[in-house]
């Protein structure tokens, strides 16, 4: 099975999160986001998994939908919910 690797960065409320530099994680090739998501959360802190579950995942180009596969490696950013106007 195919492996990717996954550099995610974070912003706003999980910049706190970041220890070292970004947080990397090794997945199957076709992961999906619920299994992405999946593993920043075992990544974080427990108290981050409600956070989590209402942010969303960008790339360079584009902020992911929740039905993205993950086919290659990628670098990431973790977008919390702001508010605000």
């Amino acid at each position: 099975m195919q492996k990717i690797e996954l550099e995610i960065s974070f912003f706003g409320a999980f910049r706190k999160y970041e220890r070292t530099g970004p947080l990397r994680l090794t997945l199957a090739a076709g992961a999906g986001m619920a299994a992405v998501k999946a593993a920043i959360a075992e990544a974080l802190d427990p108290a981050a998994s409600d956070l989590l579950k209402v942010s969303a995942l960008a790339d360079a180009q584009q902020v992911l939908s929740s039905a993205h596969v993950f086919d290659t490696s990628a670098q990431l950013v973790l977008l919390p919910p702001v508010s605000g106007g």
